[in-house]
């Protein structure tokens, strides 16, 4: 589609697959931001604009080409999942379930190593890697976030979690928060309060994973920083986030 003069994502998607050039990093990012500052012209063909995102974002790296793209891109596979029909049924499969709990993994891996990494930059570099770092950490939260949908709107989808290393990947995920965090820390609860749905895997997350010490940590450190949310930039404050967590807790 183009709107302007300029070609969306997809339009800049297909053009590829014709001629077999590779897109450009500024394509990548500019025509998904086209996409996600027009949605309503795309609701129409959203099952294809999804299973192309999954495709090149997802399951593979293909277009992987910044943390700004990447949360661009999930925020767009969020928008189209909000959706309760079929459309976008490919979003509440196995396959994307564990593909996006792994991307948020690798997400605030990255984003992790960018802030270790920051403190001994120039200014310059460090406020590239802020951006980065910010922009990894939304980036994250939006695949979480589409996992969460997921899980709510499709009750089905809510067992996928233990059966592809879904609870391995949201524990791994909750060890690595710091207390700027909260609403990481909310989104991560609220997949675990949807999936912990058996003696099973209550007993697998505990005995396997000790994921019993993973939230006390982690509910410790949201209620320790609770009193300075007052201009916090998180979607969840740390006294939310403390909820979601107790109630998953509950749940082991």
């Amino acid at each position: 589609m183009k709107i302007g003069d300029a070609k969306d994502y997809f339009a800049l998607v297909d053009d590829s697959a014709q001629s077999g050039d590779k897109l450009s990093p500024s394509d990548i990012e500019n025509g998904l931001a086209l996409v996600a500052s027009s949605l309503p012209l795309y609701l129409g063909e959203r099952s294809r604009y999804t299973s192309v995102i999954l495709q090149r974002f997802v399951y593979t790296s293909e277009d992987r080409c910044s943390t700004k793209a990447c949360f661009l891109a999930l925020s767009i596979v969020k928008a189209f999942g909000r959706l309760i029909d079929n459309a976008s049924g490919e979003l509440v499969t196995e396959k994307a379930i564990h593909e996006l709990l792994q991307f948020a993994l690798s997400l605030i891996k990255a984003a992790s190593d960018n802030g270790s990494q920051s403190t001994s930059t120039s200014r310059g570099s460090s406020r590239s890697q802020s951006n980065d770092l910010s922009n990894g950490m939304d980036a994250c939260n939006e695949a979480l976030t589409c996992v969460a949908n997921a899980m709510l709107l499709q009750p089905a989808s809510r067992e996928y979690a233990g059966k592809s290393q879904g609870f391995e990947a949201l524990t791994e995920i909750l060890g690595m928060l710091t207390d700027a965090d909260a609403t990481t820390a909310f989104l991560c609860g609220r997949c675990l309060l949807f999936s912990l749905i058996s003696e099973e895997a209550a007993k697998h997350c505990v005995e396997k994973l000790g994921l019993q010490s993973v939230l006390a940590r982690v509910i410790s450190m949201l209620v320790d920083n609770s009193r300075d949310n007052a201009d916090s930039s998180n979607r969840f404050t740390p006294n939310q986030a403390t909820a979601e967590l107790l109630k998953a807790a509950m749940s082991l």
